[in-house]
């Protein structure tokens, strides 16, 4: 209940019982703080794309189109891939980008997805479960090669 010790601490762990979560909802994890944490690490969860390859495909096109050639740096430190992506004037990145974490979550239970916001860029921190690193590799170069021509 909202009067419990530690009240931010529900919303977090309602987290991982989402699978597709309807635009309407994307709401509940407004929260004040700059970072805020769409999702945790599941270790529990297969380590396994849970979509057939071709719409696999179409959540990383969707990437992506999402970075563009807004790419400002992409930094990966052991288990966790940090991209920041330039808002070059689009006042909905943030959105755009956690609608994107939040379906990714749906195919990928394994990964956890955090996401910072300033005036400047939007920053996603993807995290992986040990023996992840492959599927955070691929997102990297997604990535930095999202602005490369066709």
């Amino acid at each position: 209940g909202m009067g419990s010790a530690n009240p931010g601490v529900d919303i977090y762990t309602q987290v991982q019982g989402y699978r597709h979560v309807g635009g309407t909802q994307i709401g509940v994890y407004e929260m004040e703080d700059v970072v805020t944490v769409l999702s945790h690490v599941d270790p529990a969860a297969e380590v396994a794309c849970t979509l057939p390859v071709l719409e696999a495909g179409g959540r990383l096109n969707a990437f992506g189109d999402l970075i563009g050639d807004r790419l400002d740096d992409v930094a990966r430190s052991g288990d966790r891939l940090r991209i920041r992506i330039r808002r070059d004037g689009d006042a909905d990145l943030e959105t755009k980008a956690r609608a994107w974490a939040i379906e990714e979550k749906g195919c990928c239970a394994f990964l956890g997805f955090e996401i910072e916001s300033d005036p400047d860029s939007v920053t996603l921190d993807i995290i992986a479960p040990e023996g992840a690193g492959a599927t955070l590799e691929g997102i990297e170069w997604i990535a930095r090669t999202a602005g490369w021509p066709a």
